[in-house]
């Protein structure tokens, strides 16, 4: 059973029309950007909820964030 949280963002990012390829972009992105545990948290809750949705996506990482 999905979380409220899972729910409300899978009702925000479900497409009200045809979609291509999302970008998501954040703090994360920026090359001299502060990311915080919670910006990160945020980018995994988003990707995760466009997965669950089948919307092909790509996440503009920092090469100073990129997760290992």
């Amino acid at each position: 059973m999905p979380s409220p949280l899972d729910t409300r963002l899978d009702n925000l990012l479900r497409p009200h029309c045809w979609t291509g390829r999302v970008l998501a972009t954040g703090w994360f992105s920026f090359l001299d950007g502060k990311v915080t545990a919670g910006d990160a948290l945020a980018q995994r809750a988003v990707s995760a909820s466009l997965d669950r949705l089948g919307i092909v996506h790509d996440t503009a990482w920092s090469r100073a964030f990129v997760p290992a």
